[in-house]
């Protein structure tokens, strides 16, 4: 009985770091989790405001959406809302919170041809895919998550 006076500190001391690893690592799938949800909503407001935007036109629609695919980090200013595929950037801008910052983020808009004529028609497939790149683990080392996150949505053109 004298021997094992410590044996419980003993295995208190091996099995405690384990057990906050894992903690750890479900506190770090969580907060994963919730951001690329916060992302996928996004992309799911910024793909319904882009089939429902008229089609692109200098004269009638300055704002409307363009024929073509686009690319491009979020500025979440005015000047960017205003302009081809700005009511897209402005939901997705206002859609983002909670831990992301707007300006990290790039927007993939994608049209797919599915029905003619050509150019952006109903029936058509647009695709929102929001990538955030900037995402640090707490412990990068221990738990091994990518810092890429990613949100998309896929709507026909009405």
């Amino acid at each position: 009985m004298k021997d094992q006076k410590g044996q419980a500190l003993v295995e208190a001391a091996i099995i405690l770091p384990l057990v906050i690893i894992l903690i750890m690592g479900l506190f770090e799938f969580g907060r994963a989790m919730f951001l690329k949800n916060t992302l996928n909503n996004a992309a799911r407001a910024g793909a319904r405001t882009a089939v429902v935007t008229p089609k692109y036109d200098a004269t009638t629609h300055p704002n409307g959406m363009s024929t073509s695919n686009s690319s491009k980090k979020l500025l979440c200013t005015d000047s960017e809302f205003n302009g081809q595929n700005g009511p897209v950037y402005k939901t997705i801008c206002n859609s983002i919170y909670n831990g992301i910052v707007k300006t990290d983020v790039t927007v993939d808009i994608t049209i797919t041809e599915l029905e003619a004529p050509s150019g952006l028609s109903p029936g058509d497939s647009v695709d929102v895919r929001l990538t955030w790149d900037k995402f640090e683990a707490i412990l990068p080392i221990l738990i091994p998550i990518t810092n890429t996150i990613t949100g998309e949505a896929s709507m026909r053109y009405e």
